[in-house]
């Protein structure tokens, strides 16, 4: 269907289907793919596509080339990718809804992870963030807002805002983002020099 679409049957068709596929790409860790269908997807559409679709691709893209390790500067692809994220924060600021403005800030955020803490820049991302997320009514996006936020200042386990993200993302039953919880709260202590 994406060759179809893209090939000229349908181009605005593939874009959207493009971008709806970003978690199959993500949980099946389709990166490449995934880039390079929307990559052609944009380029076969141009600016034609609504605008919500084409925010949506860039937010996708971006999130897929931090999955392709970006974010820690793999294949010096961060400078790249930090440019997309940017773009899709710009367009879904455009097409003026909450939820994919929340999500383009979330996705602004996964390339600042790296940088020492505290991450202010990480923080008030997730900040805005939350925002939109609650501005949209979107439990899910406010539970990552709220990690993003918490992660950014270093929380760990008995910290207010470490138990208030654990607390929602255990409401949603969402055992994956639990587990980034923790393993993100771990690796914020080895770079703050507590391995133990």
């Amino acid at each position: 269907a994406l060759q179809w679409a893209v090939a000229g049957g349908a181009p605005e068709i593939g874009l959207r289907l493009a971008g709806l596929l970003a978690r199959y790409w993500v949980i099946r860790g389709r990166f490449a793919e995934g880039l390079a269908w929307i990559e052609s997807a944009l380029a076969a559409v141009g600016a034609d596509a609504p605008i919500e679709d084409r925010a949506r691709a860039l937010r996708v893209s971006a999130h897929l080339l931090e999955g392709e390790g970006s974010a820690y500067d793999r294949g010096g692809r961060l400078g790249e990718a930090r440019a997309r994220a940017e773009r899709a924060l710009a367009l879904s600021r455009e097409a003026g809804e909450p939820a994919g403005i929340a999500q383009a800030l979330l996705v602004a955020c996964e390339f600042e992870v790296a940088g020492t803490l505290p991450q202010r820049r990480r923080r008030a991302l997730a900040e805005e963030a939350l925002i939109h997320a609650r501005r949209a009514g979107d439990q899910p996006l406010e539970a990552l807002a709220l990690m993003d936020r918490a992660l950014a200042v270093g929380a760990e386990p008995g910290m207010a805002e470490f138990d208030e993200v654990e607390a929602a993302l255990r409401r949603l039953g969402s055992t994956r983002h639990l587990l980034g919880l923790y393993n993100s709260a771990a690796y914020n202590c080895i770079k703050e020099g507590r391995p133990e």
